[in-house]
């Protein structure tokens, strides 16, 4: 009799042990062992694309202005200026994304002084400056698993300036000064945060430090008393500018 209940404990337990696992497959194969093999649900891929959209404010800093290769200009500005860009992008890992982008600079004022008596056209020159930029930028995201994403980026790329026809106040004179265009290398250093928005759009917002090389004027033309003057081009050296950033992104697969 023993024997026969240590049996039957033993058929129990076998019996226990094997239910989960057979309900288990039972499920795998719609509630029946007889149904089809119904998969496990697949996790959709994650983005891999993004457009992008933005739009900025630059302030400048003061420039270096030289004219005729010598003679450095005085109360230098570059007036603020806006800029619209577009471009798209790639995510290479969970932290890490890049993107090729074409920015419009729209035209700024840029100004300067010629305060040496020995220079042979005096005053104030004034012209425009717009520009075209190129750049290829590399970032890495924080957190990006969360609605909030700061990241850090750099960008190198060139931009193409272009200075409209200018003119030369304060000489006591009549005075242009001729437009150029002229291309310099450019970079870019950047700081933000992404707010998720939607499921695929994010608002994109920062700080970018931006370096633009150095652009050119034509030759300036004066007339005093009847007098023709000219003198070589002014050159802007060094372009800096802090801006505030903001725009849009839209992930793809």
């Amino acid at each position: 009799m023993k024997t026969n209940w240590c049996a039957m404990f033993a058929g129990a337990t076998l019996l226990a042990l094997s239910a989960p696992a057979s309900t288990q497959a039972a499920d795998l194969y719609g509630g029946s062992m007889k149904d089809s093999y119904i998969p496990p649900p697949m996790m959709s891929a994650a983005p891999s694309w993004y457009f992008r959209l933005d739009g900025g404010y630059s302030a400048y800093d003061a420039p270096v202005m030289v004219e005729d290769g010598v003679d450095t200009l005085s109360q230098t500005s570059i007036n603020g200026s806006w800029s619209l860009s577009g471009g798209v992008g790639r995510y290479f890992s969970e932290n890490i994304r890049g993107d090729l982008t074409y920015e419009y600079r729209f035209e700024a004022n840029a100004k300067g002084s010629q305060l040496n008596p020995n220079a042979d056209v005096p005053g104030t020159r004034e012209f425009g400056l717009n520009s075209h930029l190129f750049l290829a930028n590399l970032y890495y995201d924080f957190n990006n698993r969360s609605r909030f994403t700061p990241y850090l980026g750099v960008g190198l790329g060139f931009a193409r300036h272009t200075t409209s026809e200018g003119t030369i106040t304060n000489c006591n004179c009549t005075g242009t000064i001729d437009g150029e265009t002229v291309t310099d290398v450019a970079g870019a250093l950047m700081a933000g945060f992404s707010v998720a928005l939607r499921d695929r759009l994010k608002l994109d917002a920062g700080y970018r430090f931006l370096y633009m090389g150095e652009a050119t004027t034509g030759p300036l033309r004066a007339v005093f008393d009847g007098n023709n003057f000219t003198a070589n081009d002014p050159t802007i050296e060094n372009i800096h500018a802090h801006e505030i950033r903001f725009g849009l992104r839209y992930d793809f697969r």
